[in-house]
């Protein structure tokens, strides 16, 4: 999927799940537009929930040239006060749809994806890696066994210090991973962080 190229689907396609589209959209709560609730040439694949739930689901059968008006409610735990649960109607014009042109798996595949000689050697670095992952999964997993068992067994008190340190250090590696996401994908994570 992530090597796959994206590739325009003939002209009167109906979009569906798995489709890629390129789409234009303004926002409006009560008839007014609203920060953050427009964009131009914003790419997302039906399906993969990176905007509010029902935002993706209502341009099902959309095809390029159309134009929607896709109404939503935001989540009352929103990241954005001025909207959490708040109805909001998309003017949401479809530029593009497009699917993923998934490359057949086959040697020359394997080869492109790096020092791979065959279709074989792909597998087999796969398999290796994930039985890696599975063991280092494990080992955390015993770890986290273990730790909790002691606390359970073993009272004190954690220095206020320490528990301000640790926090500032998990919003600092999760601001860096944002930096690093598209911005459609940033909505959609901070959107996840509200409803855990």
């Amino acid at each position: 999927q992530r090597h796959a190229p994206v590739v325009e689907e003939p002209e009167g396609t109906a979009a569906e799940r798995g489709h890629v589209l390129s789409i234009d959209f303004v926002g409006r709560i009560d008839g007014k537009p609203f920060e953050g609730g427009s964009g131009r040439g914003v790419e997302f694949e039906i399906g993969a929930g990176h905007f509010i739930e029902g935002f993706e689901e209502q341009l099902s059968g959309a095809r390029a040239g159309e134009d929607r008006a896709v109404q939503v409610r935001f989540p009352d735990d929103y990241g954005s006060p001025e909207v959490a649960g708040q109805q909001a109607v998309f003017d949401v014009h479809v530029a593009e749809v497009k699917r993923r042109q998934l490359p057949a798996l086959d040697d020359e595949f394997a080869k492109d994806l790096g020092d791979f000689e065959s279709l074989d050697a792909l597998r087999e670095r796969i398999r290796a890696d994930l039985l890696e992952l599975r063991e280092n999964m494990a080992r955390v997993a015993l770890r986290r066994s273990v730790v909790d068992t002691l606390l359970e067994r073993t009272k004190f008190d954690v220095p206020a210090g320490l528990i301000e340190r640790q926090l500032e250090r998990q919003l600092r590696q999760a601001a860096e991973r944002l930096e690093r996401m598209p911005e459609d994908a940033v909505r959609a994570q901070l959107a996840r962080w509200q409803e855990e």
